[in-house]
């Protein structure tokens, strides 16, 4: 049987590696956190790119205990550090409102934008069903049964992927990548928690940040009416 990092490798991960990718014949899938500009080559080919935005606070908060997390990043401050970092735009992957409004404007500006498909976060949450029917009529696959949705929509609910050795990274903790007194790789996966971990004074910078930048459908998005919308919706269903 074929390993995961193998069907579906990390493009920024050594092993397998680039090279190794560049032997594979047939289609293949391909996974990195990378921007857009990386990827010019791959618009010009038959490449289809699969993108997924979350609420931005909440990749902050979860960037957050990832770093502290990973012994590769080893970050040791506390949360308002990270906080100034992420806003400043100096953390990896950075600037996120830069890596966001590419993508949105070329699929919104492009004739390449039937090359590109934009996931949210939590509509993955609240309305799994349409939005794995959106995913495969993308990709150009057909649509799933209702017995096989509803295994698919067990196999990836958190619950699950959390005690899935195959994707939680528990090998992670024998090669002394996770800080075992840190969170484990999947630690809550819900939607608004930078709730429990933003003070008033960082949610007003947090906002005032995120207007100056990001693209004006993605403020849309992640407006608190919103929030309060996709919370309750995803309470209900889970």
């Amino acid at each position: 049987m074929i390993s995961l990092p193998e069907r579906f490798p990390y493009l920024e991960w050594p092993l397998p590696g680039i090279n190794w990718l560049k032997r594979q014949t047939g289609k293949r899938l391909i996974k990195t956190h990378l921007p857009l500009p990386f990827f010019t080559n791959a618009l010009k080919s038959n490449a289809k790119i699969v993108t997924i935005i979350r609420d931005p606070k909440d990749v902050l908060v979860s960037f957050y205990y990832f770093a502290r997390m990973n012994n590769l990043i080893g970050f040791t401050d506390d949360f308002s550090k990270f906080f100034e970092l992420f806003v400043k735009d100096k953390v990896a992957y950075g600037p996120i409102w830069k890596h966001y409004s590419d993508f949105i404007s070329l699929v919104n500006n492009s004739e390449q934008n039937e090359a590109i498909l934009v996931v949210h976060y939590e509509k993955l949450k609240s309305n799994f069903e349409d939005e794995v029917d959106r995913i495969c009529k993308f990709l150009g696959k057909r649509k799933l049964s209702e017995y096989e949705m509803s295994e698919l929509k067990k196999h990836c609910c958190f619950e699950s992927m959390k005690v899935n050795p195959s994707v939680n990274y528990e090998h992670w903790d024998q090669l002394g990548v996770r800080n075992l007194n840190e969170s484990e790789f999947f630690r809550k996966g819900i939607v608004g928690d930078w709730k429990a971990h933003f003070s008033p004074q960082q949610r007003q910078t947090f906002n005032e940040w995120f207007k100056q930048n990001f693209d004006a459908s993605i403020v849309e998005m992640y407006d608190e009416r919103y929030e309060t919308t996709i919370t309750t919706a995803n309470q209900k269903v889970n």
